[in-house]
């Protein structure tokens, strides 16, 4: 097995899935899978890539394809970096596959624009737009984020109050929202600078 074959296999019967769900919890990220019928190829597979230092996974389609089919096997890598990993490593030998592969390193860039941190006016922006009543979802959406990150901030923020209301009924009464006089609206300012 080497990077060559890997390459010839995922071209033939890999595919890519870009997941861009911003707005959901099942959030942003890139996966690769080969599905077949012969598992041992998928097993030296999977040993071929632990030696590089990839993680992956083999699962067995467990839904029936008729009595005379083979069932079908599952080479998976999940993860994003794991993923993003592999595709580096094939990028310049694949050729069918080649531009879906460029498309997902190249999403797989911009999406670490979408985790780094926030920057002062950002963190503005989330205060203001907390006390404007705007729930977590909201907020992400404006700022292409996932909300998670958005609660992150409120919590640096010092923006406290019943978060599950967030998820539940979509806004938090502002009572709920409390600022404390020690917190900071962004990066060590004060409410009062």
């Amino acid at each position: 097995m080497n990077w060559d074959y890997v390459a010839g296999l995922f071209d033939g019967e890999g595919s890519i899935q870009i997941k861009n769900y911003p707005d959901t919890s099942r959030g942003r990220g890139i996966s690769v899978c080969i599905g077949i019928t012969d598992g041992e190829v998928l097993k030296q597979l999977q040993e071929f890539l632990e030696l590089q230092k990839i993680k992956s996974h083999i699962y067995q389609r467990t839904i029936p394809r008729g009595k005379e089919r083979k069932p079908i096997q599952w080479w998976k890598i999940s993860s994003k970096w794991e993923a993003t990993k592999f595709l580096e490593a094939i990028k310049d030998k694949a050729i069918i596959k080649k531009d879906k592969i460029i498309e997902a390193l190249k999403f797989r860039e911009n999406l670490k624009a979408f985790t780094r941190p926030f920057n002062n006016q950002e963190l503005d922006l989330i205060g203001q737009w907390t006390a404007e009543g705007k729930t977590l979802a909201e907020i992400a959406k404006l700022l292409a984020c996932g909300q998670c990150k958005v609660f992150k901030a409120r919590k640096i923020l010092g923006i406290t109050g019943n978060h599950s209301l967030y998820y539940r009924k979509g806004k938090v009464p502002r009572r709920h929202l409390e600022l404390t006089e020690s917190s900071c609206w962004c990066s060590g300012r004060g409410q009062n600078d």
